[in-house]
């Protein structure tokens, strides 16, 4: 009988302790995985950043610098066989542009001045050149 009463006692202690340290194991699983997602979240979002960057460098690499210059200063271009004023990004009107009207330049272009790039560049892509020349150019 003794030896009856000192197994149900083992038992219930080690089912105890069984069920404390399973809840306390699910508690750190849940506290980790959530540092997991909310690292996995952050990190994407630096990555697309830079990636975002890096792709706005190259377009206007290929699209703006005849123009524009490496240093966005503008000045004297020649344009489908003219000779035009390119303004700085560092102007007045270009700093106090808005991004809608940056956008709306680059995707529309101007007469006899700019190239138009909406069927040559996704949405995505001129609002990103507009941010990279906010940061590069103007510094904002």
């Amino acid at each position: 009988m003794k030896l009856i009463k000192v197994a149900l006692v083992l038992s219930t202690a080690a089912f105890f302790f069984a069920a404390c340290a399973e809840t306390k194991t699910t508690d750190t699983n849940r506290a980790a995985n959530a540092v997991i997602v909310a690292n996995a979240d952050a990190q994407p979002t630096a990555a697309a950043a830079v990636d975002e960057i890096a792709a706005s460098r190259t377009i206007y690499s290929e699209s703006c610098v005849g123009c524009h210059k490496e240093n966005g200063a503008g000045g004297v271009a020649e344009f489908e066989g003219k000779k035009i004023k390119v303004p700085s990004f560092q102007s007045k009107g270009a700093m106090n542009a808005s991004d809608d009207n940056l956008y709306r330049h680059i995707a529309e272009g101007e007469e006899d001045e700019m190239p138009a790039f909406k069927d040559k560049l996704t949405e995505a892509q001129m609002r990103n050149l507009v941010a990279f020349i906010r940061k590069e150019f103007q510094k904002k």
